[in-house]
């Protein structure tokens, strides 16, 4: 099997890249309030109790 890396730049307006684009952030109990960031920033925002 081979790895998989996924890489998400934490400084890149992917709305302006990808304005069409639907942009999801799970936020699996984050405390540096990740979640709330990523939604006022117009993420859909899917909260997941599993920390993986």
């Amino acid at each position: 099997m081979e790895n998989i890396a996924v890489i998400i730049p934490c400084f890149t307006d992917f709305q302006k890249v990808l304005p069409e684009s639907k942009i999801y952030v799970f936020d699996n109990n984050s405390t540096d309030k990740t979640g709330e960031i990523a939604k006022s920033s117009g993420a859909i925002v899917i909260k997941e109790k599993r920390q993986v």
